[in-house]
Order: C-alpha cells, then structure tokens, then sequence
C-alpha cells in the first residue's frame, strides 16, 4: 500500500463482545475496496475497527467473496474459543450496505442499534432482558421507525408501572410514619418492594430497580429507627432486608 492509497468501505458487520468478567465491547467489522490516487480498485479488504484483517486482490469472483468471509467468520471463532466469552453477529447474520444503512453513530445504548445482553451482578451471568429477546438490527429507515416506536411504548409503560409502585410505596411509608409499631404486614410490605425491584431488573427495567432499592432502603432504616425496641425477630428481618437493600445498591446495574 502507498501512502495515496485509501480505504473506501462498502458494507459492515456490527458485533458485541461480552466477556465472563462482566466487561463488554462493540466492533464494526468493513469490507470495501482499497483504490489508488486515480481510483482504481487494488484490493478488497476486511476491517475490524480500524485493524487490517484481509485482502483480496482483483479480479473479483465468488470464490474471494467467500475467502473474505472465511476470513471474517475464522474471527469471530477466535473469539467464541476464548473461555466465557459471548459473540452476539446480530441476529441477521448479514451485512449492511453504506449506501442504505447508516451504521451506529454511537457505540451504545443506541435505540438502532441496542446492546442485547446485560450482566447481572447477582448471579455472575450475562442474559438478555425479556423485552430485548425479539429485538432486531435493522437496515431499513421504517424499521428503524418501528424499532424506535415500540422503544418509546416500552418507556412509557415502564413510567405508567414505577407510578403505580410509586403510589404503593408512599402509601406504604405513609402506614409506617402514621402508626411505628413493627408487624409482620409492614416487613412483608418492605419484601413486597424488593420483590417489584428484581422484577424490574430481570425485565430490564434498571433505573425503576435502582429506585426501588433506594425507597426500599429508605423505609427499612426508617423502620429501624422508629423502633428500636420491636420484637427480635422483627429485628433481625428488617436488618436482613437493609443489608439486601445496600447489597444491591452497591453492586450497581443488575
């Protein structure tokens, strides 16, 4: 290659990597054509980010068409081979044309192009959220209009359900400030919101189990101070619930 020579891409590939430490990262992998100062086609290429995998050289047939994509697929077995890790190719298996798709503008949480698998830092595993199981990559703009259309639909329910358990906490907080006498109804109205947070987080919903656990936490100390002089066992149960509260808090996104 000299100096005048430039890479122009044609197609890509976008490809999660997820790996046992709870760690993750996203390559776009390109194929396009290597020209010189006068444009002529040299070379076809393959890309991961910006490292050189793989060339062909002219002419162009089927038979290099596949060697570029036994290249590409030797690479993602030389991932999957790594103990632990996940390959997430998209869900197509395909590539994307440039000149009808526009790739991802940013490397996450982008709704066009949405990471599949969230790592729960309870059970040491990485799984994909109930609501993101159908989701596609997408190459059309209407799909992606779909795609962002169901994507506001799932946040507005996710508002109108961490409303209703708004409304079931305060009203919660509200019997504990009115009568601060421990009984088995308030501790299992603290298990009940614990119980609404893990339902968010195995759903994907991880700010509404974030806040959860906060509201959750604030009750449970609240208990605690209000009634320093409760049954034991009462005790024993509302100190169990606040070091899960802190437990979960402190491991960050589920």
């Amino acid at each position: 290659m000299t100096q005048r020579d430039c890479y122009q891409p044609t197609h890509f590939r976008v490809v999660d990597f997820y790996y046992p430490s709870g760690k993750f990262h996203r390559a776009i992998f390109w194929v396009g054509n290597r020209v010189d100062a006068s444009c002529q086609v040299l070379a076809r290429y393959l890309k991961e980010d910006g490292e050189l995998l793989f060339e062909v050289k002219p002419p162009f047939d089927e038979a290099k068409r596949r060697q570029l994509q036994t290249k590409f697929d030797g690479r993602l077995r030389w991932y999957e081979q790594r103990p632990g890790v996940i390959v997430d190719a998209a869900p197509q298996k395909k590539w994307f044309d440039l000149s009808t798709t526009e790739p991802p503008s940013r490397r996450w949480n982008n709704e066009l192009w949405p990471r599949r698998y969230y790592y729960s830092q309870r059970t040491q595993r990485w799984f994909i959220p109930e609501y993101l199981r159908e989701v596609q990559w997408f190459e059309d703009s209407e799909a992606h209009k779909r795609l962002s259309q169901a994507q506001r639909i799932r946040d507005a329910q996710s508002d109108w359900k961490m409303n209703q358990r708004r409304a079931r906490v305060e009203k919660a907080w509200g019997d504990l400030a009115d009568d601060p006498v421990a009984s088995p109804i308030k501790i299992g109205s603290i298990e009940s919101l614990l119980a609404e947070a893990k339902d968010c987080a195995a759903k994907g919903y991880y700010e509404a189990a974030h806040a959860l656990y906060e509201r959750a936490l604030a009750l449970v100390n609240q208990l605690l101070v209000n009634l320093p002089y409760c049954e034991e066992a009462q005790r024993k149960a509302a100190i169990r619930l606040q070091s899960e509260c802190r437990l979960q808090l402190l491991a960050g996104p589920i």
